[in-house]
């Protein structure tokens, strides 16, 4: 026996675009070992890959908890302040190299009292 049935939104479904599932692993069915299950997520909620008119089916996966935009809009918005920050760090230039990482904010000029845009250019 499980839970009581009914659609649960205590935990959303969220599953890494990287995410494959693992080979030999007894949690998994051995027909679902190695299956990309985060790019086929990523493909639904970006194509609507196997979803698309298809209301029955866009109905189980957000019974399952499936995010739709969440996840896609958090990402964007990152995406784009980030870009912000880059373009801003470099001269307004975004050609930002594949490695880059935002930097963490300064915490000593917060101590201080510091400014939010203070900035040493020598």
């Amino acid at each position: 026996g499980g839970g009581g049935g009914g659609k649960s939104n205590a935990k959303a479904l969220r599953v890494p675009s990287n995410f494959v599932v693992p080979d030999k692993s007894p949690d998994w069915p051995e027909d679902l070992w190695n299956y990309p299950l985060g790019a086929k997520c990523s493909a639904i909620r970006h194509k609507g890959l196997y979803v698309k008119n298809d209301p029955d089916r866009r109905r189980a996966l957000e019974e399952l908890g499936f995010q739709w935009s969440g996840n896609a809009t958090l990402g964007w918005l990152e995406v784009v302040h980030a870009a912000a920050i880059y373009s801003r760090m470099h001269g307004r230039v975004l050609d930002v190299p594949a490695g880059f990482r935002v930097p963490a904010p300064p915490e000593k000029a917060e101590r201080e009292g510091g400014g939010g845009m203070e900035m040493d250019c020598e």
